[in-house]
């Protein structure tokens, strides 16, 4: 039976050959393709269709080097010639392979900062969106080439102004620009800071510190759907994982968000009786027995604190993270620290503050003109703070738990300690000193054609947020702004701690 089945499929075979042959339409050249006029003519259209999709680059045509470009266009000058008369599937074929070829070889060129290329379609929005990204380096390498992503509006505030923020989501985790494997990035606008250098200088500082885990970031300039948005900072996402916020949920440990009053859907929130409001970031679904018992175990750790006793506090809490913590907010002075975007998480039953995030309004890029009691103190406007109006002034992270632990006098001194300890560094980011060039000028020179362009889209005089501080005329003299703010600021603390 199986040897008669194998003989009928041979003659039929051969008979569907021979009528193939026969049929095949006068003056079509070439062979190997068995069909009825109609079943040719189909398949010759969806080789020119081929052809036609083929032609469609994923990015804009000067984003490749001048070799590609010379490349493509002697390719697709041949087939748009070729196609309206192209009538035989193995010319078809022989075209749609040389231009797979030039594809495959074609190389997008090398700037001065990475390019990040996101293809998307329609808006994106508060969801997740299919779309593809690809990443090229300073040296014209593919960290990614059309990989699929979800996409989506990130933050609260800046997702508000016309430059958007973006989070971004790899099926698998990717290793980019040389910063640890992930699934999870962000794409920073800095649309509020018309200086676009504080979230850097910020996370850059942070990773000198007694941090386990501090957010890198990089400059890249973004395309969307091939056309120029802008300078951005690419960073790696605060989350759990294993170079993210090394943490095992399944054993207990947690990662918290503190937030004073915003409100997030489906999110679980905890407050002390000092008013330490955490949102449970992970567990993503926290059952009602972990969140009881961490909700005792976090009263217990304030009550280590207000105990004021540095050997039991030192046994509940990271003491060198939650020092340098405050180091850093203190001298930045976010204007959100505290009340939005500081994050703690619990591992192994100890507390730890940070990573840092979240530091666009800060160094004294905030409006003296908000009508909230929290900006007037800021600012120190009359009546409020120490009454200067100079923002640079007074110590502004005395809240919660950063309050108790300042007022035990173990912590203070090794707050001062380190303060004075990590004089060069900070020193550094403003001025040269014995470290070498300054951060300011050292990014600003790194970046200063890709800055260029960004304030050519987005003009220098345009405040995109009522927080922001009322930006000035010119690129140079808002970065003197910022400059002046950090030394007056680091001259205000060194007195401060004596």
């Amino acid at each position: 039976m199986n040897l008669m089945r194998f003989v009928s499929v041979i003659l039929l075979s051969v008979l569907f050959i021979v009528c193939v042959v026969s049929c095949r339409p006068a003056g079509i050249a070439g062979g190997g393709y068995a069909a009825s006029d109609t079943d040719y003519d189909e398949i010759l259209f969806e080789k020119k269709r081929t052809l036609t999709l083929l032609m469609d680059l994923p990015y804009p045509l000067s984003s490749y080097d001048q070799q590609s470009i010379e490349a493509y266009k002697n390719i697709i000058g041949e087939v748009s010639a070729a196609l309206p008369s192209l009538n035989a599937i193995d010319e078809a074929d022989d075209y749609i392979l040389r231009l797979q070829e030039v594809l495959g070889s074609m190389r997008l060129t090398s700037g001065e900062l990475p390019q990040v290329y996101i293809k998307v379609a329609g808006d994106i929005g508060d969801g997740y969106k299919e779309a593809s990204v690809m990443i090229v380096d300073t040296q014209g390498r593919e960290h990614t080439r059309n990989t699929p992503v979800t996409i989506k509006l990130r933050g609260n505030s800046t997702r508000g102004a016309p430059k958007k923020p973006y989070t971004i989501k790899f099926e698998t985790g990717l290793s980019i620009l040389g910063m640890e494997k992930s699934k999870k990035w962000v794409l920073l606008a800095n649309a509020f800071d018309k200086t676009m250098l504080r979230n850097k200088m910020a996370l850059d500082f942070a990773q000198r510190l007694n941090f386990p885990y501090s957010p890198e970031g990089v400059f890249a300039e973004v395309y969307l759907n091939g056309k120029y948005r802008g300078l951005y900072l690419l960073t790696e996402a605060v989350n759990e994982g294993k170079n993210r916020v090394n943490i095992n949920v399944e054993a207990g440990d947690f990662l918290f968000e503190h937030e004073t009053t915003r409100q997030e859907a489906g999110k679980t929130y905890i407050t002390t009786k000092r008013d330490m409001r955490f949102k449970i970031v992970e567990p993503k679904t926290p059952t009602a027995m972990q969140i009881s018992s961490v909700r005792d175990y976090l009263l217990e750790i304030e009550r280590a604190m207000e105990s004021r006793d540095y050997d039991k506090i030192s046994r509940y809490i990271d003491v060198p993270s939650f020092v340098d913590f405050y180091v850093l907010m203190e001298l930045f002075k976010d204007v959100d620290g505290w009340f939005s975007s500081m994050y703690f998480y619990l591992k192994d039953g100890v507390m730890y503050a940070g990573p840092v995030w979240d530091m666009d309004l800060s160094s004294g890029n905030v409006s003296d003109k908000v009508d909230e009691d929290k900006y007037r103190a800021y600012c120190n406007l009359p009546g409020f703070g120490t009454g200067s109006r100079d923002s640079a002034d007074g110590i502004w992270m005395r809240f919660g738990w950063l309050d108790i632990l300042m007022s035990c006098e173990r912590f203070y001194s090794m707050v001062r300690e380190r303060y004075l300890e990590l004089q060069p560094y900070i020193v550094n980011l403003y001025e040269d000193n014995r470290l070498g060039q300054n951060q300011i000028d050292k990014l600003v020179a790194e970046n200063r054609a890709a800055i260029e362009r960004n304030n050519e889209m987005w003009p220098m005089d345009v405040a995109y947020s009522i927080y922001e501080m009322k930006p000035l005329p010119t690129y140079e003299e808002n970065v003197m702004h910022y400059r002046d703010w950090l030394r007056r600021r680091n001259d205000f603390l060194l007195s401060y701690f004596g």
